[in-house]
């Protein structure tokens, strides 16, 4: 397109770069994107845990992996794996289907409601339970390392990137949320510290 075309104009303010003063430091924004990406960090969490899940299961059922089993135990985590997987997966259609996320990520709105009452991340969540599930299934205790990791992976993800511009967008309000709402468990809404 080239610049004196009608739409040149418009094409070339979507690609300006503007910069903005921001606590001291100086910060380069596009001047196209003023929300949140609407998959978040998404597309590159929930592909790495599902597929090391179902990778570690696929090498805990062909023997490649170190097996413990605890006699008694490998039914109770499976049965805990099941449930875990259901809940995963109603938390995740509500957050992700029927809370607005979408609209409220559009209009730069911070949703406290619904899933969001009980996580502050409640689709990333899903994914992390959902992994955690499928380790569980396998019923090899030694497996059990994976969901701390999959946990310390979100936060540092989430740490690291939405919630740094949440907090910058909304301020206080985002700071309050905090207080009562984990970041990737669910549970029910407190105050004092902030959530996990």
């Amino acid at each position: 397109m080239r610049r004196n075309e009608p739409g040149a104009k418009k094409a070339t303010f979507a690609h300006d770069r503007v910069q903005r003063k921001n606590g001291g430091r100086r910060e380069t924004m596009s001047r196209a994107k003023k929300h949140l990406s609407r998959l978040g960090v998404e597309p590159l969490y929930a592909p790495t845990v599902m597929l090391t899940s179902i990778i570690a299961c696929y090498l805990d059922h062909q023997g490649v992996l170190p097996q413990l089993r605890i006699p008694g135990a490998t039914w109770p985590l499976r049965a805990a794996g099941i449930a875990l997987a259901l809940f995963a997966l109603a938390l995740w259609a509500r957050a992700a289907l029927f809370s607005g996320i979408q609209t409220a990520i559009t209009h730069n709105q911070l949703l406290t409601t619904g899933p969001f009452a009980i996580v502050r991340n409640p689709i990333y969540s899903a994914f992390m339970l959902e992994a955690s599930a499928i380790v569980m299934l396998t019923g090899n205790v030694y497996l059990l390392i994976l969901p701390p990791a999959y946990y310390l992976f979100l936060t540092l993800l989430i740490k690291h990137s939405e919630e740094k511009w949440l907090r910058r967008l909304h301020g206080e309000e985002f700071d309050a949320y905090c207080q009562r709402v984990n970041r990737c468990i669910p549970w029910f809404p407190r105050r004092g510290e902030e959530g996990r």
